[in-house]
């Protein structure tokens, strides 16, 4: 590098500098780029991205939420919403939560997740409260990286779906 800014670089430079055919920040402001500059083996892409309102959870539930993307979502997911502040994390904050299924003393305490092309499926696994909440999620804690069932009362769940 030299040291110098790119305007300093820049100064000088006309069109004539640009090559027949770039496309410049003028083409891009004004839409002239032209087909012939797009390659035309690219196929933009469109992300349709629905998401749920938020669910109780309750231990053995099943929740089958309409979609509406009318085809199978490419990438579909859970997440949990603190209601009331509790294992480290704030009331409001949202968490990522995966599909699996783990098992503790032969009880599942986590979430499956499937989908089709009008539903979201989700099942909420069952729990005798072997870790400190007593509800059937079980959660890595904020504060400490413990392992921990929530409060069922203290977070909702949101499903999401793209296509």
């Amino acid at each position: 590098m030299s040291g110098r800014t790119l305007g300093e670089m820049a100064r000088g430079l006309t069109a004539a500098h640009i090559p027949a055919g770039s496309i410049t920040s003028d083409k891009l402001a004004t839409n002239a780029v032209g087909a012939a500059a797009l390659d035309p083996s690219v196929t933009p892409v469109t992300t349709k991205r629905q998401v749920s309102g938020e669910y109780a959870i309750t231990a053995s539930a099943a929740i089958d939420w309409e979609h509406g993307l009318d085809v199978i979502p490419q990438k579909h997911g859970l997440k949990l919403k603190c209601i009331l502040a509790e294992r480290g994390y704030l009331a409001g904050e949202i968490v990522d939560f995966p599909n699996q299924n783990i098992g503790v003393g032969g009880n599942n305490h986590n979430i499956a997740v499937s989908a089709d092309a009008t539903h979201v499926h989700t099942k909420i696994g069952t729990t005798t409260g072997v870790f400190g909440g007593g509800g059937p999620i079980l959660i890595i804690r904020r504060d400490n990286g413990g392992s921990e069932t929530l409060t069922s009362a203290n977070w909702k769940l949101i499903i999401w779906a793209e296509a």
